[in-house]
């Protein structure tokens, strides 16, 4: 698992203590639940963004020729 964020690297102790976080008071369950809906969505997108840039360089490359991909 990669644990670099940019240039700042968590500390492998730290990831136990994100359920602990999440679960702070102030927060209700359907707060809860909605925010891990939204970081969903988030990385649903972040990860179209990678697969759209990769599929592109691959075109630009010429690598997929050998492939049968019906949305190129």
């Amino acid at each position: 698992m990669r644990r670099t964020i940019i240039s700042f690297e968590i500390p492998p102790a730290t990831l136990g203590m994100l359920d602990t976080a999440s679960q702070a008071k102030g927060f209700t369950d359907l707060q809860r639940m909605e925010i891990g809906l939204f970081v969903s969505v988030l990385s649903l997108a972040a990860a179209a963004i990678v697969e759209t840039v990769r599929l592109r360089l691959a075109r630009d490359l010429d690598l997929l020729e050998n492939f049968a991909i019906g949305f190129v």
